[in-house]
């Protein structure tokens, strides 16, 4: 990727030339369309305690053996890390005619300008990470707690998200690259 777009989201979004798209032929649902594969992280929040609120932060580290440094899911294997998909976040607002901070959802990366495979195995690389998706983040009855209807909005299509498991670390900022490099 040019360097011009790792720095910031308006060097992005201002020259279309830099985006990648690919045509898929072995997903069902994307068997044909044009999709773009690559985009920005958009944002990054973290939570160091079950039920506390998510903190976005402008960077941080990510490793193999704990996911997001200071995230609670860290330990967890197949869920170390969160993705969420700006489109897949604005469906289900839409949905319940609402404007939510996308932290309601609590996923750990906002991924933007691009569509999220739903194939376990996929690989997505942000700035210097690289993430293998190992499922859809269901939709909990905590969603309902943060606001009314929101778990049923988020159930469709995988709106609420996918797990990660951590391939390779190192440091993510917002503004970073995201791209899809295997399916």
């Amino acid at each position: 990727m040019p360097a011009s777009a790792t720095g910031s989201l308006d060097a992005f979004d201002a020259d279309p030339r830099q985006w990648r798209f690919t045509v898929f032929t072995d997903i069902p649902e994307l068997r044909g369309r044009r999709v773009c594969t690559m985009g920005l992280l958009k944002g990054i929040a973290i939570r160091g305690a079950r039920r506390a609120a998510m903190e976005e932060v402008d960077s941080v580290s990510v490793s193999v053996e704990s996911g997001i440094a200071s995230d609670r899911h860290g330990d967890f294997a197949e869920r170390q890390v969160t993705i969420l998909s700006t489109s897949d976040w604005q469906a289900a607002c839409d949905e319940l005619n609402a404007d939510l901070s996308w932290t309601m959802r609590r996923a750990n990366l906002l991924l933007d300008g691009m569509v999220l495979p739903r194939a376990p195995g996929a690989r997505v690389r942000i700035g210097e990470c690289l993430l293998e998706i190992t499922g859809e983040t269901d939709p909990c009855e905590r969603m309902d707690e943060q606001y009314d209807g929101l778990r049923r909005a988020l159930t469709p299509d995988w709106r609420g998200g996918r797990t990660c498991r951590v391939v390779s670390g190192g440091g993510i900022r917002v503004g970073d690259s995201a791209e899809i490099v295997g399916v």
